[in-house]
């Protein structure tokens, strides 16, 4: 079963290839960056063209699922779109 995580927590741990929903309840699109020259936490989606995490819909929350990456360790990505509250950056990711 797949690991549902909001898109703007500043972080998170999951397995190695364990597959995450990304969840926006924001009222814009909240995009995924690469951290830098930081190794891409994610094996899907690929980090360019920018995956995006839609916005909420009525009562529907925007959803955006990748898959971590096999080799554990701890990466950083950024994200664009987070209210200001909550945007904070490089977000981490602990892979074990």
């Amino acid at each position: 079963m797949a690991k549902e995580v909001p898109v703007c927590s500043d972080s998170f741990r999951g397995s190695a290839g364990e597959t995450i929903i990304f969840k926006n309840n924001h009222s814009n699109a909240v995009e995924l960056n690469q951290n830098g020259t930081a190794t891409w936490p994610f094996a899907t989606p690929p980090p360019t063209p920018t995956p995006c995490v839609p916005a909420k819909s009525g009562n529907d929350e925007g959803t955006l699922s990748v898959t971590l990456i096999s080799t554990p360790g701890t990466y950083t990505y950024n994200t664009t779109g987070c209210p200001q509250i909550a945007d904070v950056n490089p977000k981490t990711v602990i892979i074990s």
